[in-house]
């Protein structure tokens, strides 16, 4: 199973929701049908952003 169908499995549709990761950092949750985005607010500044699609593609991107 691809992480994308997981993470929709798991919170369904759902646009910016906020937790917590397992290093304390600040993460947002956004699923759509095309895409599924974690957006972690890292401790070094950075916003690191997972990006998952339903066909198994994954990007990460960085931003300041």
């Amino acid at each position: 199973m691809f992480y994308y169908q997981e993470l929709k499995r798991m919170y369904g549709y759902v646009e910016g929701q906020i937790g917590e990761n397992s290093d304390g950092e600040k993460v947002i949750v956004s699923i759509d049908e095309e895409s599924a985005e974690i957006k972690t607010l890292q401790d070094n500044g950075w916003i690191r952003v997972n990006v998952y699609y339903p066909d198994g593609t994954e990007e990460e991107l960085y931003r300041r």
